[in-house]
């Protein structure tokens, strides 16, 4: 009689199984999935949307450049005067933007050259030198500096750097220029260089460095050709990623050499004339 009691009772046929709490749970589950499967396309379709619509406005306002003055003329032409100036008050303008694009190219070369072996340097000193001091005291210095705006760097290189460079300078400039703009630019991507490749140095496997020391080889050999090649993608990005910057903040580049002559014009007008 008890066995009786105690038996399941038999389902009929054709008849759905019970709802398990565990089954409620996982049907919820892939509902929740679906949802948020059509919640992130949807995402990524607005900003592919955004995008397409950015690159379609920018085409359409630079379209009259491509019959006024002409496309070639854009590109290879050193005369910039979309006021009329060179003939005169009312005279033809031109637009001649290859001076303005090889002059940023100059920049952004320039701050690379100095940037890269400055953030490299850093690099071993947080990963490899003294990671200790490196990890407590230098990262959240380095990580603090990519995260100051570009105008904070101009303004910088305005009140500092231009006074250094107008003494040193021949006479007659004042000391901006490709330097200043390539000076600032360099400080301003050192972090950046620096955090991506500190990270790459640290992604590489203990066992290459401790293989490269025991078969004899110095510690600035094991990092120089083994740690360094190694770390050689991560490395690359972490410059990608800094020429992307110094390619995008005008800011700072017009602050620092252009700023100079304004106050030199400003401080001639405001000084009164002797008679």
């Amino acid at each position: 009689m008890s066995q009786d009691v105690l038996a399941p009772r038999p389902q009929p046929l054709g008849s759905a199984p019970p709802r398990t709490p565990t089954r409620r749970i996982s049907l919820r589950a892939a509902r929740i999935d679906a949802v948020m499967r059509w919640v992130l396309l949807a995402a990524a379709a607005v900003s592919i949307l955004v995008i397409v619509l950015v690159v379609a406005f920018l085409a359409g306002k630079a379209a009259p450049v491509l019959r006024t003055p002409g496309l070639r003329q854009f590109l290879g032409s050193t005369t910039w005067q979309p006021d009329g100036t060179g003939g005169g008050f009312g005279g033809a303008s031109f637009f001649g933007a290859l001076m303005p694009m090889f002059g940023s190219f100059m920049v952004v070369a320039l701050a690379l050259v100095i940037a890269i072996p400055l953030a490299l340097s850093a690099a071993m000193i947080l990963e490899e030198l003294n990671p200790m001091v490196g990890s407590r005291v230098l990262r959240p210095a380095v990580e603090l500096f990519v995260g100051i705006p570009s105008v904070v760097y101009g303004y910088l290189g305005f009140i500092a750097l231009l006074p250094i460079l107008e003494r040193v300078a021949p006479p007659g400039k004042q000391g901006s220029g490709v330097l200043a703009a390539g000076v600032v630019l360099s400080i301003m991507i050192v972090p950046t260089i620096t955090t991506l490749s500190a990270d790459g140095l640290r992604s590489v496997p203990r066992a290459l460095k401790e293989a490269s020391l025991a078969l004899g080889a110095t510690r600035w050999q094991t990092m120089w050709r083994v740690q360094l090649p190694a770390a050689r993608a991560i490395i690359i990005s972490g410059v990608v990623l800094g020429l992307a910057r110094a390619m995008g903040e005008a800011l700072a580049v017009t602050s620092t050499p252009c700023r100079r002559s304004r106050s030199t014009v400003s401080r001639r007008s405001s000084s009164p004339r002797r008679r």
